[in-house]
C-alpha cells in the first residue's frame, strides 16, 4: 500500500514542482496574465486566431475548414492550416472564467508541466528511480528547443511521445488490452497536436517498439503482435476525421507542384 501510494503521489508532487518552475522560466507571462500573451508578432496572434475561428466555427455551426473572415469575400480555404487542434480543446473551455488572452497564457503554460510529468513516467518505468526520474523530466520540460519557440505552443508538447512509448512498453511486456489503447491514443494525440511532431516522433516509436521487442524477445506471443496491431489502428481511427479532408486536399489540388518548387529554396530547412 505505501508502494502503492508513492508512486501516486510522487509524480503529484514533481508535476507541482514543474509548474512552479514554469511559472519561473516563462516570466513574466503570468506577472502580465491579462495585458500580454507570450510570443512575437507572428505565429502567436495566428493561433490565436485560429484558437478564435473554431469557437466561432463551432458555435455558427460551420465548417472549420473554410472562413470568409480571410480574404473576404471570397474566403479562404483552412485545410492547410496550422491548426492546433488540442490545444483549442483546452483553450474552449477555459472561455467560461478567462478572457481570450489569459486562456491562450495558461495553455502555453501548461505544455511544460505535462512534458516534465511525462519524461518522468517514461523515465521511472525504466530505472525505478524517482530522483533520476524527476532530473529526466526537468530537462524534457525546459530544454532551451521548448522555451525558445514560444511563438509555436503546439511545436513544444511533447509529452504524448514519452506516454505513448510507456504504454508501448506496457503493452510489450504486460500484453494488456488498456495499454494497446492508450498507446494508440497517446500516437494519435501526437498528430492531432500537431502533424509535424506525428512524423518525427514515428522514428522514435519506431526504433524504440523494435528495441523492446528484441529485449523481451524471450517473452514474445502472438498476442503482442496483435496489440500493437490494435495500437495502430486506434491511432488511425482517432486521427483519420481531422486527417483524411487535409491528406484528400493534399493529393487532390492542381499546383502542388509548383507550390513545392517555389518553395523550396526559402524554406528548404521546412
Amino acid at each position: 500500500m505505501v508502494n502503492r501510494n508513492r508512486r501516486v503521489t510522487v509524480p503529484i508532487i514533481g508535476s507541482l514542482i514543474y509548474g512552479l518552475l514554469a511559472v519561473f522560466m516563462t516570466w513574466p507571462l503570468m506577472a502580465q496574465l491579462g495585458s500580454a500573451i507570450p510570443g512575437k508578432l507572428g505565429d502567436t496572434y495566428a493561433h490565436l486566431w485560429t484558437y478564435s475561428w473554431l469557437k466561432t466555427a463551432i458555435q455558427s455551426g460551420q465548417s472549420p475548414y473554410f472562413t470568409d473572415l480571410l480574404y473576404f469575400p471570397e474566403g479562404a480555404n483552412l485545410l492547410n492550416h496550422n491548426i492546433a487542434w488540442f490545444h483549442a480543446a483546452v483553450w474552449l473551455p477555459l472561455q467560461l472564467f478567462l478572457d481570450q488572452g489569459n486562456s491562450y497564457s495558461l495553455v502555453h503554460w501548461l505544455a511544460f508541466p505535462l512534458n516534465g510529468l511525462a519524461l518522468f513516467l517514461l523515465a521511472r518505468e525504466h530505472n525505478r528511480s524517482d530522483l533520476s526520474a524527476f532530473l529526466g523530466g526537468l530537462v524534457a520540460a525546459f530544454w532551451p528547443y521548448n522555451l525558445s519557440h514560444f511563438d509555436h505552443p503546439n511545436l513544444i508538447l511533447i509529452c504524448w511521445l514519452p506516454l505513448a512509448l510507456l504504454f508501448i512498453r506496457r503493452t510489450i511486456i504486460n500484453r494488456r488490452k488498456l495499454d494497446a489503447v492508450l498507446s494508440g491514443l497517446f500516437i494519435a494525440l501526437l498528430g492531432i497536436t500537431r502533424w509535424q511532431l506525428l512524423f518525427m516522433a514515428t522514428i522514435m516509436i519506431v526504433l524504440y517498439t523494435i528495441y523492446m521487442l528484441i529485449i523481451n524477445r524471450q517473452e514474445l506471443r502472438l498476442a503482442t503482435f496483435v496489440l500493437l496491431a490494435v495500437s495502430a489502428i486506434v491511432a488511425v481511427i482517432l486521427m483519420l476525421p481531422l486527417l483524411y479532408p487535409m491528406l484528400d486536399y493534399q493529393l487532390n489540388r492542381v499546383d502542388v507542384s509548383e507550390v513545392l518548387v517555389h518553395e523550396e529554396e526559402p524554406y528548404g530547412t521546412d
